[in-house]
């Protein structure tokens, strides 16, 4: 294994060495990165890092390069019987530069095993997720501020009552995060901030409302409303055109929020648990047909 790791490192590398004594002035990025997801597909994952490193060295905000430079990591890893988990911090590269199709790899591919509380970390900057269920915690622990790239996140069963604004601002790589099971009554506008999300739960609170500005989450697919005080939605939920799973169960609604007609790209809803009329239910599954509606 050894032997083999070391091979791997220097085949990187070549391309890179090479690159340095050959590149001209004014070369251009693109190619490098047309070889490397060629490569890629080619299932040749050695040399398609070493083609996107060098598109990467002559473009930092190229990210593309970085999106398949990251699943080639993690596909080398997979052939050669190892995991590194460095794949995960190109698909987060890759968010920040605009590539938006790393969120959903990084939500697939990123899942693994979660740090503890009790862990001792020595260096927090590369953990990537967290579980703190059922720690009885009323506030945040301090360290997290030194966890700065986090993509997932789990707080389900504690007893956090209020969210600080600074948690979101300081993290803003999430893409999945639990905070069911606690006692939310409001939650900061600087959650809207996470532009990355996918999965958000955040059932069995006592929210009686939304922040306005959810339609800015434009990456949430799944959002787990579950077992709340809600009785309406925003307008501009509307917005969120990549919902793909709603679940409103066991809350206070009478009616059907309006916009929830506007969700074409809805592939579950769940409405149970709340007091609507049946004749609503079945407008809305002709206006929804191809939305899986339970209630």
């Amino acid at each position: 294994m050894k032997a083999s790791i070391k091979t791997i490192v220097i085949n990187l590398l070549l391309p890179i060495i090479l690159f340095s004594f050959t590149n001209p002035v004014n070369d251009d990025p693109t190619k490098y990165l047309n070889k490397g997801k060629d490569y890629f597909y080619q299932k040749e994952y050695i040399k398609a890092i070493g083609e996107l490193t060098i598109a990467i060295s002559m473009q930092k905000n190229l990210g593309e390069a970085y999106y398949y430079r990251g699943l080639s990591k993690d596909l080398l890893g997979k052939k050669e019987g190892y995991y590194n988990e460095e794949f995960c911090y190109d698909l987060i590269k890759a968010m920040h530069y605009g590539y938006y199709e790393a969120v959903e790899q990084l939500y697939k591919r990123g899942q693994f095993e979660a740090i503890q509380l009790s862990y001792l970390v020595e260096h927090p900057e590369k953990i990537l997720c967290i579980d703190l269920a059922d720690h009885q915690l009323s506030e945040f622990p301090e360290s997290f501020s030194e966890m700065e790239n986090l993509i997932s996140v789990n707080i389900n069963d504690n007893n956090i009552r209020v969210i600080s604004s600074d948690f979101f601002d300081n993290h803003p790589n999430i893409i999945q995060l639990n905070l069911s099971q606690n006692y939310l009554k409001e939650l900061p506008k600087s959650l809207t901030h996470q532009k990355y999300l996918y999965e958000l739960n955040l059932s069995y609170n006592r929210l009686k409302s939304l922040p306005h500005q959810m339609n800015e989450m434009k990456q949430l697919r799944v959002l787990n409303l579950r077992g709340n005080q809600l009785h309406h939605l925003d307008h501009n939920v509307k917005d969120l055109d990549q919902l793909k799973v709603l679940n409103l169960s066991i809350n206070q609604f009478k009616k059907i929020p309006k916009v929830i007609y506007l969700l074409a790209n809805l592939e579950e809803l769940d409405l149970s648990g709340n007091i609507i009329d049946e004749k609503e239910i079945k407008k809305l599954k002709m206006a929804l047909p191809d939305t899986h509606i339970i209630y």
